[in-house]
């Protein structure tokens, strides 16, 4: 066989296994899966012990990773956790089987306690796997609407009580043709109302992936929607995003390289104005690798006390032996208060 052909065939069985193992991490098409039933959990947090140099953050920033936890639950359907809402110690999940889990934080040594549930029947039609795939989630804490980023639909629902609505399912236009593997992957939902609503993946091989500005409720048919883009930092895509008090995105970018390694990376981009094809991105504030916290993380979510900022992340063991659930608090003292004139610079032109 001549030394050209062998090298094309490995290539090709290279590529093949790789495509086979993507599939499998990621669940790059449908795959049956058993309908969630609703059920009280108990979860064990056992703390992680994380070595030195697992995180890296700039010396400027007074950002700190204080604890961390592999969550664990003889609950068959737990896992798979792609998106959170943190406020106080109470955690609502959403998982790429269409589940939401919320759960309590408890004292040290102690279960966490919550439920698993499905998502309203509203937001999957179809019922399989893949028409339930929820990768975002974010949440309006006064009414206690949620909206969920739905993957392979490449939809929006907003799941509400009746007096606040009710629960609906959106497919915005801007977004069918998105891949179906590609988004919607991380939504924010703004101060001034507003929702951002990021691709995971390019539609072609660029470096910058999809970003919608809605000036509402992107399940509104009346929204207004801008096209923009995000730029990730080079070889990541985001996963996950929320806004800072003083009106800047944290974004979570994930990479998945073989064999099986990830790494992750925290990146910071300015107040984004509704502008049309513009291209957004911004510095990384926080660096993600290493045995320990070589996750799968895919879960972002920050809750303001007032003083401090707490940021939670979390990682997507996409329900498989060789992956963890791992949820991490880092704490921002004195980040907590929005800058004067923030509502201003967040509403839409």
């Amino acid at each position: 066989m001549p030394l050209r052909f062998r090298n094309t065939l490995f290539k090709l069985l290279v590529s093949l296994f790789a495509a086979g193992v993507l599939t499998l991490l990621f669940g790059d098409g449908p795959r049956p899966d058993k309908p969630i039933r609703g059920q009280a959990i108990t979860v064990d947090a056992r703390a992680l012990s994380i070595p030195a140099g697992s995180v890296d953050i700039p010396t400027a920033l007074s950002l700190k990773l204080v604890d961390g936890w592999e969550l664990t639950s003889k609950a068959r359907q737990f896992g798979s956790l792609s998106a959170v809402y943190a406020s106080g110690d109470i955690f609502t999940f959403v998982a790429d089987s269409g589940a939401m889990v919320r759960l309590t934080r408890q004292q040290k040594g102690k279960p966490w306690l919550g439920s698993l549930m499905p998502l309203p029947v509203t937001c999957t039609t179809a019922g399989g796997k893949g028409d339930r795939d929820t990768e975002s989630i974010v949440a309006d804490p006064k009414t206690g609407t949620f909206w969920v980023g739905m993957e392979v639909q490449n939809a929006v629902c907003r799941v509400a009580s009746a007096a606040q609505g009710g629960t609906r399912l959106y497919q915005p236009a801007m977004m069918k043709d998105w891949p179906s593997t590609g988004g919607p992957e991380a939504m924010v939902r703004l101060s001034s109302g507003g929702f951002l609503v990021f691709a995971e993946r390019p539609r072609d091989s660029g470096p910058v992936a999809d970003l919608l500005h809605f000036d509402r409720d992107p399940t509104d048919p009346a929204a207004k929607v801008t096209p923009m883009h995000y730029r990730p930092p080079t070889g990541y895509r985001p996963v996950d995003a929320a806004q800072l008090p003083d009106g800047r995105i944290l974004v979570l970018n994930r990479r998945f390289q073989l064999p099986f390694t990830f790494s992750a990376r925290l990146s910071i981009m300015a107040a984004p104005a509704a502008t049309r094809g513009k291209i957004w991105g911004g510095p990384i504030v926080a660096r993600l690798d290493g045995d320990v916290l070589g996750e799968n993380f895919e879960a972002l979510s920050v809750d303001n006390d007032g003083e401090n900022l707490t940021i939670w992340i979390a990682s997507d063991d996409n329900q498989l032996s060789i992956q963890r659930t791992l949820l991490l608090r880092f704490i921002w003292p004195g980040a907590a208060r929005p800058a004067r004139g923030v509502e201003q610079a967040q509403k839409p032109r």
